[in-house]
This record gives C-alpha cells, structure tokens and sequence, in this order.
C-alpha cells in the first residue's frame, strides 16, 4: 500500500507492506498532525504595546532594516499628525523620531527602498483643496527628513504603494478618483508615468509579490472587490480573481511569500 501526503507543497511518499501497515500508518499520522499543530501555532495574533501617543486612522508606515515605523493619520476630531515613531520588535517599545517637516497629514502613501524611507501625496485639514505631492525620504541613521522629486501626478490623498526591484511605485488615490500611475527611481530622483490601472479608486491596498505589484479593493464611491496585478516588465495590468469581499481602507503586508 502506498500513502501520498502533502505538506508546505512537498511530496511525503510512503510505501508500506501488510505487517507494518497500522503502526506506520498511525506514527505517520502523528507525525504530520504535530507538524500541523507547530504550523497552525506560526500564525496566532497577540497584542503588542501601543504606540505611545494619539490614537488616529489613516496613518502609513514602513520598514527599514527589520525596524517598523509609524508615522501621521488623523484623529477622530480632525487632528492630523507628523510625528513618527520607531517600533523595537526585540523590547516590544515604542522610540519617537523626529517629525515629518511640512504640514501635518493624513491618507498619505509610503514605501521604503535601500535603507530608506519614503512619504508622498497626503492632505491636512480634511480639505480637498489641501491635498499635496511632496516627497519627503526619511534616513534612519541621521534621523532626518529630505525633500525630494515631488510626486509628478496631481495633488492627492489615500493613493496605493507597493515598490518593485528597486522602485517605488504610487498611484491611483482621490481628487477626484484617480487611476494613473508613476514609478520613482531612487537613484535618479525622477518619477516615470506607467501605464494606468483599468479601474479609478482610492484607499485600495496595496504590495509586490514575485516581482508584481498588486492592487485591491478600495472605493470608488461604492466598495470595490477587484484585484489588478501590474507587471513591470511589460508595463501592463491584469485583472485577477475578485477579493472575497468589497472593503476599502484595508492595510496589506507579505509573509513567507503569502500576501
């Protein structure tokens, strides 16, 4: 008798004979349903310190080195923020940095590429009119902020962000709905226009995966559902299978490859 198992997409062959049959078939199961068990405990949530200061929606964040860092959003009576704040996974601590220069702001993009950290577009005091396009690079090892190439699209705010083999990528977001789409290469300091996205929205999440940037759900006055995947190579998008619900706002992130 032969038993076929299939675990972490790996091939468990096994070939048994009538006299061993139950005592390898029950060890086996043993076996997989404890590595199961490891697997299942690789994935629970547990709560963490707060940030030490104003609770607020919208913020953005980045990583840089395995450090996580938080910074802006807005609280429920229309306060925005610049402040950024370091999170020590290893002390479970909070560190605040120094504040983004310029005009608190909410609904910003943010990435992070080379040991850096980026922040663009954003608006302050919930007025269409106050939406922007700075960019703004965050160094960690000068805790310091830098102006740089301003985002060459509209003025805006919750646009999506995801970054690919060393670029930065931003687009789509509100004033009104929007759909384009630009590149940021570091080195250069230039932003390049790629090609749109097939649907205008904002608030849609947003990473790379494989090389690929992907876009999902998000608003564009009713809650959307789609997921758009942009190759650079080609420069094109494609739509895949929808998001098992509409939502908008929704934060993203990648582990071991799953997004």
């Amino acid at each position: 008798m032969n038993i076929i198992c299939l675990k972490n997409s790996t091939l468990i062959f096994i070939n048994l004979n009538t006299s061993t049959m139950k005592k390898t078939i029950f060890t086996a199961a043993l076996i997989l349903f404890a590595s199961l068990l490891v697997d299942a405990q690789q994935y629970v949530w547990q709560q963490l310190n707060s940030i030490p200061s104003n609770p607020r929606h919208m913020p953005i964040g980045f990583e840089i080195n395995g450090s996580i860092y938080f910074n802006m959003g807005q609280s429920n009576n229309y306060q925005s923020f610049n402040d950024l704040w370091l999170y020590d996974a290893s002390s479970n601590s909070w560190t605040q940095k120094a504040a983004l220069p310029g005009n608190p702001r909410v609904g910003a993009a943010s990435f992070s590429i080379n040991g850096f950290g980026y922040v663009c577009c954003g608006w302050y005091n919930t007025q269409v009119q106050n939406a922007m396009n700075e960019t703004w690079k965050y160094d960690p090892n000068s805790n310091s902020w830098n102006q740089v190439a301003s985002f060459p699209g509209s003025a805006r705010y919750t646009p999506s962000s995801f970054v690919i083999n060393g670029k930065g990528y931003v687009g789509m977001g509100y004033a009104p709905f929007k759909n384009d789409f630009y590149a940021y290469n570091p080195v250069t300091n230039l932003w390049t226009q790629i090609a749109p996205c097939p649907v205008s929205g904002q608030s849609l999440a947003s990473f790379s995966l494989y090389g690929k940037g992907y876009v999902v759900a998000g608003n564009n006055n009713s809650l959307l559902s789609g997921v758009y995947q942009y190759e650079p190579n080609g420069n094109f998008w494609t739509q895949k299978n929808n998001f098992p619900i509409t939502t908008a706002g929704a934060f993203s992130g990648v582990i071991n490859n799953i997004a």
